[in-house]
């Protein structure tokens, strides 16, 4: 197909699109993939855009010919220029001033090398040397300007705006002094890591759908030192780099990504998620991890109860198991396989999000005994914590004993 590809066009409401720009038009966010023409509109420039969250039309083709690659299927769509609605973009100071000022007065702000004016800024200021919790999600903000002081800002939700460079949110955040939890859900950066020498003491991050890169990642583990909770949720990940790994949280979310296997964290770790991925084997772990708490598995493709003995082996002092939705469990009732969880992992207090109750691990442990799992190395231990026999010459009537003395909902 003989298309002209164009770098910058100007748009009908006067403003210009550029290639890999991020927009908002009606309210969807997008990123420009084309720009060009296209042969059914010969007098009109074609935008390509890839959705975030709604549905598209293709997948960067037309007529067969690939224009543009897409993350999710179905997500590009070819826009006339001419009809191409882009919605007001704002700068985070007018953005404030919108949602927790004085919107009648917004049209005087001016940002510049001059003093911003406006009439009652100093009491709209005063309003803002208040906030400790603020939420800009969805104000289409495409820059972090620093007109507006926050001294006692503790949390910034900048979710599903226009963001794209990264460094330029690291050096916003760093004046404020108070902050600790920052919400980037839905900006899309450029995978620049931060040149500048800049420390952001940041406790909380969420980074879900915004597809890091290495080099985003990078300036994570370089620039938050004090970071205890990431959250990496949606981004396509395949794996976890060794940046991330190493750092000292306290809770990892890796849910709804394409993971294949348990990464290696740091020891720090107490909390880690991994629901909603594509892991199948829990054996390739090599270290014991004796800090981690609470473990998310549910919605992967485990299979096999060796991977179970694998958790009970790695994480010592697992609390907190969530592991439904595997293929494991396809083929029995979820009691039966919660008690085979039980039994397996002492260290469980809950399994699935509800509480294991000392009567409910008794019966439990004495249903496994009555399978005869004869040669698990738990079989000895609880043969001894239960005063029973090791030795199996009358199987059968030690069977019917064990399970007359197991509270089963099953069967």
């Amino acid at each position: 197909m003989d298309s002209t590809v164009e770098s910058t066009v100007e748009s009908t409401m006067g403003r210009d699109i550029h290639l890999n720009q991020r927009l908002s038009i009606k309210g969807e966010l997008c990123t420009v993939k084309y720009l060009g023409s296209l042969p059914c509109w010969p007098d009109d420039t074609a935008v390509g855009v890839e959705w975030d969250e709604r549905a598209g039309k293709n997948d960067g083709e037309y007529n067969g010919d690939k224009l543009f690659d897409v993350t999710r299927r179905q997500s590009g769509s070819f826009l006339k220029l001419s009809k191409c609605r882009v919605d007001e973009k704002r700068l985070l100071s007018t953005a404030l001033m919108y949602q927790y000022g004085d919107s009648g007065n917004v049209e005087e702000v001016k940002i510049g090398k001059k003093r911003v004016e406006i009439v009652g800024f100093d009491r709209l200021q005063a309003q803002f040397d208040v906030l400790r919790v603020v939420s800009l999600a969805r104000m289409c903000v495409y820059e972090l300007d620093s007109a507006i002081q926050l001294p006692k800002l503790e949390s910034l939700d900048l979710s599903f705006n226009l963001l794209q460079s990264f460094t330029n949110v690291l050096l916003f955040i760093e004046r404020l002094p108070s902050i600790q939890k920052l919400n980037l859900t839905g900006n899309r950066f450029d995978d620049k890591p931060c040149e500048a020498m800049c420390t952001v003491p940041l406790v909380s991050l969420n980074m879900t759908m915004t597809y890091p890169g290495d080099g985003i990642l990078k300036s994570v583990h370089r620039c938050l030192p004090t970071l205890e909770e990431l959250v990496l949720c949606d981004n396509a990940m395949t794996s976890v780099n060794d940046e991330i790994g190493q750092m000292p949280l306290r809770s990892l979310d890796l849910s709804m990504n394409r993971i294949t296997q348990i990464p290696s964290v740091s020891h720090t770790v107490k909390s880690l998620n991994l629901s909603f991925n594509e892991i199948e084997t829990l054996t390739t772990l090599l270290t014991v991890h004796h800090s981690l708490q609470a473990l998310d598995l549910r919605h992967n493709y485990i299979s096999h109860w060796d991977e179970i003995d694998s958790i009970s082996t790695h994480y010592p002092r697992l609390t907190r198991l969530r592991i439904n939705n595997n293929p494991l469990f396809a083929s029995i009732p979820i009691e039966e396989a919660e008690f085979e969880i039980i039994s397996r992992i002492s260290s469980l207090e809950r399994i699935n999000g509800h509480d294991i109750t000392e009567k409910e691990r008794e019966n439990a442990e004495l249903w496994w005994l009555s399978q005869w799992h004869t040669s698990h190395p738990k079989w000895k231990e609880l043969c001894a914590k239960y005063g029973r026999s090791t030795d199996n010459s009358n199987e059968s009537s030690k069977h019917e004993d064990l399970y007359r003395q197991a509270v089963t909902h099953f069967g």
